[in-house]
């Protein structure tokens, strides 16, 4: 059962990535085809980040209510489906500033991709052990990078040939195909037990226990939040 629980994932991987690079690749460049800005790509593209990382708050606190299998079934469709649809029609629907409903449009589709993602995490981290886990994960990430670049591609041939709604329109349906592999797969019992809640330290008194009693994860996030910043920094 597990066993094949991880290759339907192996599938839905690479139809994700397949999903997700078309849409990223290709969001600058729309971006531009509606007379964007500098100003307005720099714009963009924070929105998405800052809408994928803040959507996983919520995302994991799902988890302690629902199905991890439904959170992770909620977020697909309201990012590969829901607000796709405007996406695509923005070039025909003759609005004054397209570039700011992409904007907002982006940021709900990340949002919503990002939702997903601790249900997700949680999962698998429950369906492969800790003696699997770097071989299982360095051969799907080989599939799921490969689908990416390959995906991005053919996208690329779309355009030339039918015209930017045509790639997210196959963007969304790579996305969508992915749904009923990840609903094949197993979802074990979750083990609700808590060691301690997470709160919010407002007050500056409360910063210093909570970095103390997550020391290990604290140096883990600046050291991702500053290769981030470089990186984005470069992109720009």
């Amino acid at each position: 059962m597990v066993k094949r629980s991880l290759h339907y994932s192996n599938i839905d991987g690479m139809l994700t990535s397949a999903s997700s690079s078309i849409f990223s690749s290709f969001i600058i460049p729309f971006a531009l085809l509606l007379k964007a800005t500098a100003a307005d790509v720099g714009v963009l593209t924070a929105v998405q980040n800052l809408a994928h990382t803040v959507s996983q708050v919520p995302g994991a606190k799902a988890t302690e209510y629902f199905s991890r299998k439904n959170v992770w079934l909620f977020s697909r469709v309201m990012s590969r489906l829901v607000f796709f649809v405007p996406v695509i029609m923005l070039p025909f629907l003759g609005l004054e500033n397209p570039v700011l409903w992409l904007v907002l449009f982006t940021a709900l589709i990340f949002f919503f991709m990002g939702l997903g993602l601790p249900a997700w995490s949680s999962l698998m981290g429950d369906l492969v052990t800790a003696e699997t886990r770097g071989r299982y994960f360095s051969r799907r990430n080989i599939l799921v990078a490969a689908a990416g670049i390959v995906s991005t591609v053919i996208a690329g041939y779309f355009i030339g040939a039918l015209g930017f709604p045509s790639i997210f329109i196959l963007s969304a349906l790579f996305g969508m195909a992915a749904i009923p592999f990840f609903m094949k797969m197993y979802e074990t019992p979750m083990h609700r037990v808590f060691h301690y809640r997470h709160s919010f330290a407002v007050h500056p008194s409360g910063w210093m226990p909570a970095l103390r009693a997550n020391r290990g994860l604290a140096v883990f996030t600046v050291y991702m939040t500053l290769i981030n910043f470089a990186i984005h920094i470069a992109a720009g």
